[in-house]
């Protein structure tokens, strides 16, 4: 496990600090975390100095011994918290992040995680997306359904006019041609006396 010596940018080995171990334990311990393209995982000690990043970062501030943290990291360390949640712009990547900081109860070390907020806000967008689809397909449906039945009532209006209408025009006819002679109205032929 003994298997890499650490040395701080400042030129101090960080075996006096925190002893020395095998930084490659915790690539592989934050590795097995399912991260997104915008979460990371850091170890830290008491001073600050970075011992373990997720995703490895070659970026200044992700470099193992960086002291590069947000401003609210450092005022919340300095004012003794040991557990804290907040918002901010780690100097490793400028992308605004959740923060979550923790610190362990038998090392003098914090552990911080970040998650961009399109990350932590991804699954709540997935939902919204198929809402609005199922909204917009229910809505779809109830227009059309609506239009099928009111056609369906204009059809059946227009159908009921039209008997009425051939009924009327036949009743017309039947005012218009007068009765016919010789049917049976009582009234003789014409030229003929009674």
């Amino acid at each position: 496990m003994l298997a890499k010596r650490i040395d701080f940018p400042d030129g101090s080995f960080a075996g006096t600090a925190i002893g020395m171990f095998d930084v490659g334990y915790f690539d592989k311990l934050f590795s097995a975390l399912k991260t997104g393209r915008q979460e990371t995982v850091a170890l830290r000690d008491k001073e600050l100095n970075l011992i373990a990043f997720w995703p490895n970062n070659r970026a200044p501030g992700g470099q193992i011994g960086s002291q590069a943290v947000s401003q609210e990291t450092r005022n919340l360390i300095e004012k003794g918290s040991s557990a804290a949640t907040y918002k901010a712009r780690p100097p490793y990547n400028d992308v605004e992040q959740m923060i979550s900081l923790c610190k362990t109860d038998e090392y003098p070390f914090f552990v911080l995680t970040g998650n961009a907020e399109y990350e932590y806000l991804r699954p709540w967008r997935n939902e919204a997306v198929i809402a609005l689809i199922i909204a917009a397909v229910f809505t779809l449906t109830t227009i059309l359904s609506a239009k099928i039945l009111f056609k369906s009532k204009e059809t059946e209006q227009l159908q009921i006019e039209s008997k009425q209408l051939a009924e009327d025009k036949a009743r017309l006819e039947g005012v218009i041609e007068g009765p016919r002679p010789g049917h049976g109205n009582g009234m003789s032929r014409p030229g003929k006396p009674f």
